[in-house]
């Protein structure tokens, strides 16, 4: 053999496995590559995921922020079942505010199956003018307190602009 061939040999003795060695390191280099990219992909996409939740997070915070004052409000529908006297104040105010005489009575409480809160009854006498009767039931109705009235009798009194009512109502409680 000649020297040139002597010297092709050796060197693709030499080149043969410096190539598959470099085939074997840039092979397992691209498998580190493609499973780092997947780490990123997931990542970015839990990251996404993440901020997201934090958004909703953050919106919930402020919905709930928001419920405080109307959970408040709320609350403040309801009159205390133990000792009811702001409402019955409430209710011997605003018949006086209205011109009407009155007699307030309190009836069972209890709260049965098909209501979902306590409650207490209330009877309430009223006497004077037709117009201030009706003004004292629209106020009440537009009162700050859980109300339902169960009954309204009305009668005429011996003068003519006179009249005695009688309302039933149910005031919710806590």
């Amino acid at each position: 053999m000649t020297p040139s061939q002597k010297l092709y040999g050796f060197i693709g003795l030499v080149a043969l496995p410096l190539a598959l060695y470099a085939i074997f390191v840039l092979g397992f280099l691209w498998g580190g590559i493609n499973k780092n990219a997947q780490e990123l992909t997931s990542a970015r996409a839990e990251l996404a995921r993440n901020e997201a939740m934090f958004k909703v997070l953050e919106d919930f915070q402020k919905t709930l922020r928001g419920m405080g004052a109307d959970s408040k409000r709320i609350d403040e529908l309801f009159i205390d079942k133990d000792i009811p006297l702001d409402f019955s104040l409430f209710l011997q105010n605003l018949a006086k505010d209205n011109n009407l005489s009155s007699e307030l009575s309190s009836g069972g409480s209890g709260a049965p199956k098909k209501e979902p809160w306590d409650f207490i009854n209330f009877q309430i006498a009223l006497e004077g003018n037709f117009r201030d009767v009706f003004r004292f039931i629209d106020q009440l109705e537009k009162a700050p307190y859980l109300i339902e009235i169960q009954g309204l009798r009305i009668s005429s009194s011996a003068t003519e602009k006179m009249v005695r009512a009688y309302l039933s109502l149910k005031v919710f409680a806590k």
